[in-house]
């Protein structure tokens, strides 16, 4: 039988522990590579919702505009002198952008039940531009503008929980989001 002695395999045991050493180094290399690979493609995916989202604003916001039926132009000549237009007061403003506000909410609830994210689509196109079309009334109004914006990202909300509602990131965010809108909302109207 051989008898192979110590100091025989001590340099073949120090090869083997230094490959072995050397191994390791080059798979912990590896890994802090691929985690920085990981995490760029996190920022690319957040970079590409975010453009994502931009466009469906986008087309929403469109949609909204191609719905608008445009106004008939009046004659020119006019038998009667036309009347001042009275200035509303805040109070009614406020009471007749609130209904509205109201039922836009409820729309934006009825969106949320659907199971496709189209039909959720059509519902939000709709009651942004019933919305709009009292906003425009009163236009020179700045929170009035800021409602009407608000409102055009609401209904993306809306549509985007809908179609998220199965997905791996959820729809949680984009719910609070309405609920957090919907309680201003309430507390802006309230009595109104």
């Amino acid at each position: 039988m051989f008898r192979i002695s110590l100091t025989c395999l001590t340099p073949f045991l120090l090869a083997g522990v230094l490959t072995g050493t050397a191994q390791s180094q080059t798979i912990f290399a590896e890994q802090d590579q691929l985690k920085q690979q990981v995490n760029e493609l996190r920022r690319d995916v957040d970079e590409l919702k975010n453009t994502v989202g931009a466009l469906r604003r986008a087309v929403v916001k469109q949609g909204v505009a191609s719905q608008k039926v445009p106004e008939e132009k009046t004659s020119p000549v006019r038998t009667t002198a036309p009347e001042p237009s009275k200035p509303m007061d805040d109070e009614a403003i406020t009471k007749e952008v609130c209904l509205s506000v109201g039922h836009f909410f409820e729309q934006i609830e009825k969106a949320l039940t659907m199971a496709d994210g189209d039909q959720a689509e059509d519902v939000m196109k709709k009651a942004i531009t019933r919305l709009n079309s009292v906003l425009d009334r009163y236009a020179q109004y700045g929170r009035v503008r800021h409602i009407s914006d608000l409102a055009g990202g609401l209904a993306w909300d809306t549509y985007t929980a809908v179609e998220q509602r199965y997905g791996t990131t959820g729809n949680e965010d984009f719910i609070q989001a309405i609920q957090s809108y919907k309680a201003k909302y309430k507390t802006a109207c309230k009595g109104n």
